[in-house]
């Protein structure tokens, strides 16, 4: 009944309003815009594996693109994505052959797009089901995989109907973890559904073993890195670290999420406002001389926290913290503000505790920032074991790519 009220009403009405929508949001008009262009379809000499990725969960897919790309070099890999926003991003990944915007989840559309692309499988990172393509690949026998797929227990009745349905439209379901698992066989038959682990650990992993893109500053004080950061969190961790800079025991580099020229004035005058030295690092990149360090440019968060020793997240006084894996990854004592159950790697690594003190620490005033500053740094060769520990416990949730791709390799498509 779901799949009927869709189809006839809930995706003609959605499509009908686009235009209405697309005169007040930018994102939809781009979307739309890519959608009304005339296509320029592939021209495989085999079918082509297709994911598909919203946007940012393009980051699980690109690991085990990577596996299943080392294990088939000779089938293409197809890509599509509902936002436009993460479109230069796949364009660019090397493993992709192909990209486009899924095209409006109705009849024509989806026909035309799977006569032309004619994929062998489809996987989906993380969510993202539309029931119009995902009923066309059944009826042509094409398998749908979602993966890294996560899934809390639903107990009203009626969002357990509407997640059944959901799940229904797929063939396999990989999950992160066991807990998913137990939720997700609640609504589906237990054999549909596998424990997997998460692909982005790997892909994490493989952006901190690449060879660095920038030259590592020379530094000879230990380095508290503030990545992704918004005025929220800058307002706490630059106070928070005052007194620790003025003593030079450390030297602060913060990272802004978004490091416009608006944004980076808005720093360095917080820093002159705290009698602060600071250097850009598009004006002076060689050596770390002031006790700021800002970042002016985009693009190297996870090498730039290798660099590091002790982290803050950012959006987590804002109002939703950004990933906190790349600094997981690389060792460091992670820091969080009050708003981070956003995030699954957030609420897990608090329960990562090395010696009665968690690998992620969510801090909550400039005094508590403070204090744990205070504490690591008087404690340095505790914090080099915590660092090992930390990325132990990191490297052990590694291997999800691997297991994905030797699953779906023993799919029929590929016989």
């Amino acid at each position: 009944m779901l799949t009927l009220l869709y189809k006839f009403i809930v995706a003609p009405v959605s499509v009908t309003l686009l235009p209405f929508l697309a005169l007040f949001h930018h994102k939809i008009r781009l979307g739309m815009n890519q959608r009304l262009k005339p296509r320029v379809w592939p021209n495989f000499s085999t079918q082509p594996i297709w994911f598909h990725a919203a946007s940012g969960e393009f980051e699980y897919a690109k690991s085990l693109i990577r596996e299943l790309k080392a294990k088939f070099p000779d089938i293409p890999i197809a890509v599509t994505y509902f936002s436009p926003t993460y479109t230069q991003n796949i364009m660019k990944f090397s493993g992709v052959d192909w990209c486009g915007p899924l095209p409006l989840d109705l009849p024509g559309p989806c026909q035309t797009f799977l006569e032309k692309v004619n994929p062998r499988v489809l996987l989906i990172a993380r969510t993202d089901f539309w029931p119009e393509m995902l009923s066309q690949c059944r009826s042509r026998n094409i398998e749908t995989i979602v993966f890294a797929y996560t899934q809390k227990e639903v107990t009203s009745p009626v969002l357990r109907y509407f997640a059944k349905w959901r799940l229904s439209l797929v063939d396999k379901i990989y999950c992160v973890s066991d807990a998913d698992k137990i939720a997700a066989e609640s609504l589906v038959k237990p054999s549909l559904v596998q424990t997997m682990g998460d692909p982005r650990y790997d892909q994490v992993h493989h952006r901190l073993q690449e060879p660095p893109k920038l030259i590592r500053p020379l530094c000879d004080r230990p380095l508290f890195i503030a990545g992704s950061t918004w005025p929220e969190d800058e307002t706490v961790v630059i106070p928070a670290l005052v007194n620790t800079l003025r003593l030079d025991r450390a030297r602060l580099v913060i990272v802004p999420h978004e490091p416009n020229q608006a944004r980076i004035k808005q720093i360095t005058e917080w820093c002159d406002a705290n009698h602060l030295s600071h250097q850009l690092w598009s004006e002076s990149s060689e050596r770390i001389h002031s006790q700021v360090l800002v970042i002016d440019h985009t693009g190297n968060l996870a090498e730039i926290y290798g660099w590091g020793q002790l982290a803050f997240v950012g959006g987590s006084f804002k109002g939703s913290v950004h990933s906190v894996m790349e600094a997981l990854g690389a060792g460091l004592i992670t820091f969080v503000g009050p708003y981070h159950k956003n995030n699954r790697e957030a609420l897990e690594f608090q329960d990562v505790v090395i010696d009665e003190r968690p690998a992620l620490k969510v801090v909550r005033s400039i005094s508590q920032l403070d204090i744990e500053i205070r504490y690591w740094l008087d404690h340095p060769k505790e914090l080099e074991l915590h660092s090992r520990a930390i990325r132990q416990a990191f490297d052990s949730r590694l291997g999800a790519s691997q297991k994905i791709a030797r699953a779906i390799s023993g799919s029929p498509c590929f016989a």
